[in-house]
């Protein structure tokens, strides 16, 4: 499942730290963007989006849920089991060998 992306930061962001990094329309009078000319980045448009079907899932077509703790992981098997988990970065190597025993 793979869904199309474009650069929707601001185009003057290459120049100045100062802006944000959301998209806002170009409205100058000399807009190169606004004006849409060869060369210059792509304007987002609504026909990029994703499905709403399809947001939030990865290649196989199940969404991921970050586990920090047994707590968590207890409640996501109970209520849904067809999540994909996935074991945090912050867990020691032994609370991993607990989950991969327990779950596996």
């Amino acid at each position: 499942v793979l869904s199309v992306t474009i650069q929707k930061t601001l185009y003057e962001l290459k120049f100045f730290d100062i802006f944000q990094k959301s998209w806002r329309k170009p409205v100058g009078i000399d807009s190169a963007i606004r004006r849409s000319s060869r060369g210059t980045l792509k304007k987002p448009k609504i026909g990029y989006g994703t499905s709403k079907n399809l947001k939030h899932k990865n290649k196989t077509g199940k969404t991921s849920v970050l586990i920090t703790s047994l707590n968590e992981i207890n409640n996501i098997k109970y209520y849904n089991p067809s999540l994909q988990l996935i074991l945090s970065k912050k867990l020691s190597l032994r609370k991993r060998r607990l989950y991969y025993k327990k779950y596996k």
